[in-house]
């Protein structure tokens, strides 16, 4: 597909016209394991030095470094993978160029610039709503800004040396590992890539991807060395087991672990024993099943006991934002005072000094005001629903080691980088919103792996509550299962269209084509496979070709485009036997008919045609390429009907000496006796693949049907040739007819027009990412967000990014109209998505894009009202309200951007407008890692113990 556009041209990688390096003899990744005692040697002057001995894997990674070679990075948390990016800075900082550390979120963004902050000093923040000192020669930010700057043609990207993709694995994020695939396929060939990663069980097949894309090998380096081992303690019922000691073979028996759980919880007796294998649904529901959780007393004795051991400081993990604030209120009743007196007053003023800027109405907010008792014990609370204030705040307070008890959910984990002296489940079951489930062995890992801390314990401990008793086989798989293979979720959308017709060198099929899940449909093995039959086919074709025939070059090819006609109809031909056969009184599969069959004659296919006489046809013979056991009518058993004819034919193979004549009169069995072959056995044999070299080939006096069956094989080998060939290009991409069916979504709303250039409704779409891009750009052309006042029109902002499917009454007038605007708009597309050719998942439909919940609420902040009477009667959390009001700002920032690019000032002064109202208070603090007076917090003196 060729669309002519206004082109824009960018530093990004050229794909318009380069594919995938597919040279079978080069390998584009390889795993790195050469002993290092030679370090020195090789590296004998470093760019930077460290004040520890470098692990060799590490070694091994600078060394790559040094060459400018590409490194993937795989270890688990904690072993030291931060010392390679550390090494790639300095490298840039020597050589005066640039270095680009992405990470998933923004709160890691903020915590590495603080890391980096400390160690050099030309760094600089891009994330979403900040931007500090942004041609600084070490940028951090996330990997979404990334993504921007290369479709935008940032004069950034020409001065990257080196990009680092922090907790690259990432990408199998169902929502946002798209942008890891972009960012990867549009970087330049000239920027070093280097990925860091938790330990991936296919991370060679990503490396494969990634070279083949980049045109470069990337090397692999892997450790399963853990600096700290952990020790996993299973503790059911008060009785502490350790995971190490339990076996496989030793299963737990399944009568007696249904006896055992029926006395805690006598429905469980009624059910089905746990699914073993990790990921599966851990109960059948939630009603019928108690989850797998800690009980309240469990909660205070377990931390005594961790106090008692020295195992402070400690992470808890629980599966929901209520029972993290529940059990640390509880266990700060017990008056448990983690904390010595002068460190509790400095616990205290820190905290003050941290939330001094807020309103006085803001500091007495519910969380703001009952986190500071707990923090002063040494109990923390860490989850999404926390603000982003508070939440930065009990981060730097543990990594300081005033927090000697956090409990926290499995966000916390994710990024940032706070390992505990030992690490606490409240189960091993979640609830992922669909279902309750085990965790998978990947997101264990990543929550147990915070235990141990590097240079200060010698073990990390691992504490595993559980108050239902799992399989011996379920706590394997879950504690030391394999971990997931990553898997491509990249995706089309709108935006993703219009944003690559801008730039010169990019093209659709060329971005989909360098996609990892392209790379997994189209492989080396199987890309092998296919160029190996081609060449087979191609050497035959050759080889028949040369055979002295008597009709000339263009019979050929009307007997070839007789037969590719023939394929194409033969959907319609089956319909019309199956048809006709249904009528029919008995079978054309009767005595007196005459059936050819022939099999095999070229490479893994089968030719059958099938000759009949009498009342279904007439007596002219008709040939058509079937498949046996498609003809067969439905009343005939097929299976045992081509074992007969099976029989028949090795009898009469048998008597022929050949396994490619096979006639037969099916009156009756006699009629074996009487085979009326009509071409020579000669004939052929010297038609068979690897037998034309013998004599009888076609010669002067072969018949009509001799050079019809010849034409057939030619052709039905030009096909085959053209099938592999397709397979192998661009033809056959997967995601290809989704492609074509929104491209033809856009012409249809004007945003390609017929002469395939993009308008300027499809300049405006490439500013939105939200995904519901299509329904605010609609709202916007038809006219309908023009009487609407700023917090209205906040409010309609907001269902862009809202995804929670609250039940709520709109009482705005305003809001009630356009939400009917809205519906009807979303079906219009997703009827006309449909018409279009997009699955029932990829249809817009009112359900999945509009959720008006949060309407009301970012009209409410809008007007003006303070976050403290905005939350009276509120049922979302503190946090979570601050975070979708900042997505709906950033929403209207896209927005004053299109205004700009249509020229409509009006609508640029109302998003103005809205910003300034919406970034204000509790909602627009900044982010303490930011704040040089305030990050650099006092170490406890006993933070070592």
């Amino acid at each position: 597909m060729s669309l002519r556009v206004e082109q824009k041209k960018s530093f990004v990688q050229n794909i318009r016209n380069v594919g995938l390096s597919v040279n079978e003899g080069k390998m584009y990744s390889e795993i790195d394991s050469r002993d290092m005692s030679n370090f020195h040697t090789l590296v004998p002057h470093l760019a930077q030095e460290f004040p520890f001995e470098l692990d060799d894997f590490q070694k091994r990674s600078i060394v790559h470094l040094e060459r400018g070679e590409s490194v993937y990075v795989c270890a688990h948390t904690s072993a030291g993978k931060t010392v390679v990016a550390d090494y790639a800075i300095s490298l840039c900082l020597s050589h005066m160029t640039k270095c680009i550390y992405t990470s998933p979120v923004k709160a890691l963004s903020n915590q590495k610039y603080h890391d980096f902050k400390l160690k050099y000093e030309d760094v600089g923040i891009i994330t979403g709503d900040v931007s500090l000192n942004p041609t600084a020669s070490v940028l951090v930010m996330t990997t979404e800004i990334l993504r921007e700057m290369l479709y935008n043609g940032s004069d950034i990207i020409r001065d990257i040396e080196w990009v680092v993709f922090d907790e690259a694995h990432y990408i199998n994020n169902s929502d946002r590992g798209v942008v890891w695939e972009e960012s990867i396929i549009l970087l330049p060939d000239h920027v070093g890539l280097i990925f860091l990663s938790a330990t991936t069980p296919n991370v060679k097949q990503i490396a494969d991807w990634i070279g083949r894309s980049k045109h470069k090998k990337i090397w692999i380096m892997q450790t399963d060395f853990r600096p700290v081992p952990l020790e996993f303690d299973l503790i059911y019922q008060g009785k502490v087991t350790c995971v190490a000691s339990l076996q496989p073979i030793h299963r737990i028996d399944q009568r007696r672990e249904k006896q055992v759980l029926s006395r805690s919880n006598p429905i469980a007796s009624r059910l089905p024993s746990p699914r073993n294998i990790e990921g599966r649904r851990a109960f059948p529901s939630c009603e019928d099943f108690q989850p797998l959780s800690i009980r309240s007393p469990r909660c205070n004795q377990d931390s005594q006991e961790e106090q008692r051991h020295a195992r402070t400081p400690a992470s808890h993990f629980a599966m929901y934002r209520a029972s993290c604030s529940q059990n640390a209120q509880k266990l700060a009743k017990e008056k448990v005072n983690l904390l010595p007196p002068d460190e509790a007053q400095y616990v205290r003023s820190f905290y003050q000094r941290c939330i001094q800027d807020l309103r006085a109405e803001d500091r007495s907010l519910a969380q703001v005001q009952t986190l500071l008792p707990l923090l002063c014990q040494g109990i923390g609370v860490h989850h999404a629903g926390l603000l982003p204030l508070l939440k930065e705040v009990v981060e730097m307070l543990f990594s300081t080691g005033y927090i000697k008890v956090l409990f926290a959910t499995e966000t916390f984990a994710i990024g940032v980088n706070m390992p505990a002296k030992s690490v606490c489940f409240s189960g091993l079951a979640k609830n992922d919103g669909i279902t309750s489930r085990y965790f998978l062995s990947s997101e264990f890992t990543q929550m147990s792996g915070r235990a141990g801390r590097r240079g200060k314990d010698l073990l990390g401990r691992v504490y595993i509550h559980v108050s239902n008793l799992p399989s011996t086989n379920v706590v394997m798989g879950i504690v030391s299962g394999t971990r997931d293979l990553i898997t491509s979720q990249f995706r089309i959308s709108y935006s993703m269209i219009m944003s690559i017709m801008r730039v010169q060198d990019l093209s659709l099929e060329g971005m989909i084509s360098h996609s990892f899940s392209e790379a997994v449909h189209r492989s080396k093995t199987e890309f092998t496979a296919y160029k190996k039959n081609l060449k087979s086919i191609e050497n035959v074709a050759e080889r028949l070709k040369k055979k002295p025939i008597l009709f000339s070059l263009q019979d050929q090819i009307e007997y070839a485009n007789q037969y590719k006609h023939t394929q194409k109809s033969r959907t319609e031909f089956w319909e019309t036997q199956m048809e006709l056969w249904k009528n029919m009184k008995e079978s054309p599969f009767r005595k007196g008919a005459l059936l050819l069959l022939d099999v095999s004659l070229f490479i893994n296919d089968s030719l059958h045609i099938l000759h009949t006489v009498g009342s279904l046809f007439s007596i002219t013979v008709e040939n058509e390429f079937i498949n046996i056991e498609a003809i067969l009518p439905g009343s005939v058993d097929s299976g045992k009907q081509i074992m007969t004819f099976n029989v028949l034919f090795s009898n009469l193979a048998k008597k022929l000496g050949s396994l490619y004549e096979k006639y037969v009169v099916l009156r009756d069995t006699a009629g074996l006796k009487n085979i009326c072959p009509v071409l020579p056995p000669s004939m052929w044999v010297a038609m068979c693949f690897g037998l034309l070299s013998r004599p009888g080939s076609l010669l002067p006096s072969a018949t009509e049907d001799d050079l019809n069956a010849f034409a057939y094989i030619l052709s039905a080998l030009e096909s085959k040739k053209e099938k592999l060939t397709n397979k192998m290009g661009e033809e056959k991409l997967s995601l290809l007819p989704e492609l074509h069916s929104r491209i033809a979504v856009l012409k249809n709303l004007q945003y390609i027009d017929e002469d395939d250039t993009v308008t300027m409704k499809g300049r405006c779409c490439c500013f939105i990412r939200s995904g519901n891009e299509l329904l605010l750009l609609e709202l916007l052309f038809e006219n309908l967000l023009h009487d609407l006042t700023p917090p209205e029109l906040a409010g309609v902002l907001s269902v862009c990014i809202y995804e929670r499917n609250d039940d709520v009454t709109l009482t705005n007038a305003h809001f009630i109209k356009i939400q009917h605007e809205m519906i009807e708009i979303v079906e219009r597309i997703g009827q006309l998505e449909k018409d279009c050719g997009l699955s029932e998942e990829s249809i817009m439909t009112k359900e999945k894009n509009i959720h008006v919940g949060f309407m009301e609420i970012a009209e409410k902040w809008c007007k003006g009202m303070t976050f403290s009477d905005l939350m009276k009667g509120c049922p979302l959390d503190e946090g979570f309200v601050v975070n979708q009001l900042l997505r709906t700002e950033m929403v209207c920032r896209r927005l004053a951007d299109i205004a700009q690019e249509i020229g409509n000032p009006e609508l640029f002064q109302t998003c103005q407008m809205i910003s300034q109202a919406m970034l204000r208070d509790i909602v627009y603090t900044p982010s303490l890692y930011l704040n040089s007076t305030l990050c650099f917090i006092k170490q406890t003196d006993n933070q070592h113990n």
